[in-house]
């Protein structure tokens, strides 16, 4: 069954009221329509175990759903990196991790722990409307230094509430 997309998120998300009841991911592939000729392939359904390819973005909202990605990932040599942007409020933790190199792959799959040990949030107090907007900023140049041959960071940490930023 796909996420639909409800009214609750419009404090974080660039949806139209149009949008309501539509799969998320058809309610993208509207946002970019409307901003020139960008179509793409968007598929309404949830990840089981669906072939990965060279570069896996993961924007989920559970650590249930970040086990179930990074158990495809993990192992498949087809995935040269995949990047997992985490968020609450005014934080972002943004991982990128090149699955084959051993020290990075036991470093996220540390990350991961049960839902029951995160912090639980209405909805509408997990987040703002810039902190997404950072998180896809802090993920595009990501997959910019990954494409020019950058170093890229392990983990990027931003604390908007205090301008702060680590990278690791």
């Amino acid at each position: 069954m796909p996420m639909l997309w409800k009214s609750h998120n419009w404090s974080n998300q660039l949806y139209s009221e149009a949008d309501i009841g539509l799969p998320k991911a058809e309610a993208f592939r509207k946002l970019l329509n409307s901003y020139g000729s960008i179509d793409p392939d968007v598929r309404c359904e949830r990840f089981t175990d669906q072939p990965l390819t060279e570069v896996v973005i993961s924007a989920v909202d559970s650590m249930e759903s970040r086990k179930v990605i990074w158990k495809t990932v993990r192992d498949c040599p087809e995935v040269k990196l995949y990047v997992d942007a985490r968020m609450g409020l005014q934080t972002l933790v943004t991982w990128a991790v090149t699955p084959l190199v051993k020290v990075e792959k036991v470093a996220y799959s540390q990350s991961i722990c049960a839902d029951s040990l995160t912090l639980q949030e209405p909805c509408t107090a997990r987040t703002v409307g810039y902190t997404p907007l950072m998180a896809a900023s802090v993920v595009c140049r990501l997959i910019k230094s990954y494409l020019t041959q950058e170093q890229i960071p392990q983990q990027v940490v931003l604390d908007l509430a205090t301008y702060t930023m680590m990278t690791i």
